[in-house]
């Protein structure tokens, strides 16, 4: 099995299950805005918005060894409902974080109905309980 890439839960993204092309991570700050009559409007810091984290990537299931099962694993894990633990290939702990959604495009199809190819794309979002 390769190194891990990255670690959601149980489930580890490597080159030999699901790798992903790229990780995009969106952290926002919310402000509101205070109209006022002849004059720009005031700004009020309110808060951090959700942090998220988007990877596609391609799961290529003959491929050494990863099999069709890999995206079902995924969605068994967020089915749980459950925050998950996610650290990187550097063992780095990231926080604790849910399953928003999955979503799979598979493609190149064998006899019998199979894929060759299953692309993906899965968000995740950075779950706080304080």
């Amino acid at each position: 099995m390769s190194a891990p890439i990255l670690a959601l839960g149980t489930f580890t993204f490597s080159t030999s299950t699901a790798a992903f092309d790229t990780l995009q991570r969106s952290t926002a700050w919310e402000w509101a805005e205070q109209k006022r009559v002849g004059a720009y409007p005031l700004m009020q810091y309110t808060g951090a918005e959700v942090e998220t984290i988007t990877l596609p990537g391609t799961v290529f299931p003959l491929h050494a060894g990863a099999g069709l099962g890999q995206l079902d694993k995924l969605r068994a894990l967020a089915a749980k409902g459950e925050p998950q633990s996610l650290a990187d290939g550097r063992g780095r702990s990231l926080g604790r974080w849910v399953i928003r959604s999955i979503t799979e495009d598979q493609s190149n199809h064998l006899p019998g109905g199979a894929p060759r190819k299953q692309a993906f794309s899965i968000t995740i979002a950075r779950y706080h309980d304080d």
